[in-house]
């Protein structure tokens, strides 16, 4: 498969960064909605984590949601990103540590499914992914959400050998996303797993 990058912004609070490990395009999402940041001083710092994150200084903006993490303990956004960064270094023990703590944390924060599911495609733990992201469907109704939650499934599942429900899960995430920014890229990627299948 055709090794891509690129940058979608959705519903103007997450990021979607592409991982070029595998031959896939895996997404992966910084939330930028710090309204549920209560401290103003961990806020500030989160935001300043978040810059760096954009910039691709990891390693800084993993020191600045630490920072944030001992100010606002168990807040479910700053460990999220954590997480990320964690991935973004490679350290993946210590992202699905901080991906299992943001489950703990808040089970309904969907984005942390999706980060979860991206890591573990990542490392190739497939059947993992598909029980993570699977069971984040059964936990939202936002039609955005289950698309993102999709396209990774359907990594999962091509490359966890079940090319029946790598198709079935894709057009699902095409046919749920509402986001037309966004569709294009579904699209491309349903037809990149027919003809894999096909091979």
């Amino acid at each position: 498969m055709k090794r891509t990058s690129y940058l979608l912004i959705i519903l103007s609070i997450v990021l979607f960064s592409c991982n070029e490990r595998n031959d896939q395009n895996i997404i992966s999402i910084f939330y930028y909605d710090t309204e549920n940041i209560q401290d103003p001083i961990a806020r500030e710092i989160f935001n300043e984590g978040i810059d760096l994150a954009k910039n691709k200084k990891y390693q800084k903006a993993q020191s600045k949601f630490e920072e944030a993490n001992n100010i606002e303990p168990k807040n479910v956004i700053i460990v999220n990103s954590l997480g990320l960064v964690a991935q973004s270094i490679e350290n993946f023990d210590e992202s699905e540590i901080r991906f299992k703590e943001a489950l703990k944390i808040d089970s309904l924060f969907i984005n942390t499914y999706i980060n979860y599911g991206t890591c573990l495609n990542t490392i190739e733990k497939y059947e993992l992914a598909i029980e993570i992201m699977e069971h984040g469907r059964t936990k939202t109704n936002n039609p955005n959400n289950i698309a993102l939650l999709c396209y990774n499934l359907a990594i999962s599942y091509m490359n966890s050998g079940n090319c029946n429900k790598a198709k079935e899960t894709i057009e699902i995430g095409v046919n749920k996303l509402t986001d037309n920014s966004m569709i294009r890229e579904f699209k491309k990627f349903k037809r990149e797993i027919i003809e894999i299948c096909a091979e």
